[in-house]
């Protein structure tokens, strides 16, 4: 009689375990990943609520000219605008760090020929150095309004001759909040004059 209780006892058990091992997960799986989302779908309130998103941080351009011509050991200031769009009433402001120096370092690189054309070396174009801003370090944007920040860009008067049709790409270098930072300014470009 003991011998069939323990029997049952242990059928029982593997029958639960059986049951709880195929049933399907209820709720949100922890470690699920999250898709990348571009900008169209941040900006998109619905697509921002399913992910968690509260709003963002858009950086516009001021004027409409995507070109700055800069001679060898100038600079040229542009105007950038950092507006917050809050999709919740319980942020009315966020945070903004606003520091090139203190961000993902970018480089753009360039070959040094002598004489004959042959390439001696290579030379790099420290992005991040070329950049600054005021106001600067740590800003409020308060939702639905627009910051003005002036944004200077300096070029090296060492820099090579021969890179005078080249361009330096820019954005929005060491601007960073707490929600997803979307850049209207990538497709300014400084242009080496003389």
């Amino acid at each position: 009689m003991a011998r069939k209780f323990v029997l049952g006892v242990v059928v029982l058990t593997l029958a639960v375990f059986a049951s709880l091992s195929c049933a399907e997960p209820k709720g949100e799986v922890e470690g699920q990943s999250i898709p990348f989302l571009t900008g169209i779908e941040i900006r998109n309130p619905d697509i921002a609520a399913e992910y968690g998103i509260p709003g963002y941080l858009e950086i516009l351009p001021a004027g409409s000219s995507e070109e700055l011509y800069i001679s060898r050991g100038g600079e040229a200031n542009t105007t950038i605008l950092l507006h917050f769009v809050s999709y919740t009433a319980e942020i009315t402001e966020i945070e903004v760090s606003i520091d090139p120096k203190d961000a993902l370092w970018i480089s753009v690189s360039y070959s040094i020929l002598d004489a004959e054309g042959n390439i001696i070396g290579k030379g790099v174009i420290d992005v991040n150095q070329l950049v600054s801003y005021s106001p600067s370090g740590r800003v409020v944007v308060k939702a639905g309004e627009s910051l003005p920040v002036s944004m200077t860009i300096r070029v090296p008067a060492d820099l090579p001759q021969r890179i005078s049709e080249s361009w330096i790409p820019l954005g929005a270098v060491g601007i960073r909040a707490d929600v997803p930072v979307l850049s209207e300014i990538g497709k300014l470009k400084v242009m080496l004059d003389g």
